[in-house]
């Protein structure tokens, strides 16, 4: 087994789990009862871990780089100034959230 992802929460880690799960990769949740019943030794352990077998660790890694690149996609990106509109891509100008071609907001979506 082999360390994929250390958080500071039990519910972090066991999200990733099931996240994992979904896509047919095993793995499992390491020191979640350590951290929970003594959360002054989460250091000492390195958090709650998550772990997936050695024939995983591949796919895990390549899921783990999807999700980051997923998050970073949805934040807003500037254009001449303003933000481009994630449904439609056309520009919103700076200092409005609503697109004026579709509707689309960011604040309606996160």
């Amino acid at each position: 087994m082999k360390t994929i992802a250390n958080f500071l929460r039990p519910d972090e880690a066991q999200l990733l789990r099931l996240k994992l799960h979904s896509c047919g990769i095993r793995s499992s949740v390491q020191d979640e009862n350590v951290t929970q019943l003594n959360p002054w030794r989460m250091w000492a352990t390195g958090g709650v871990r998550v772990q997936v077998a050695d024939e995983d660790l591949q796919a895990a890694q390549i899921f783990l780089e999807r999700e980051r690149q997923s998050k970073t996609e949805l934040k807003p990106q500037p254009v001449n100034g303003g933000l481009e509109c994630l449904s439609c891509e056309a520009e919103i100008p700076l200092g409005q959230s609503r697109c004026c071609a579709c509707g689309w907001s960011y604040k309606d979506h996160g």
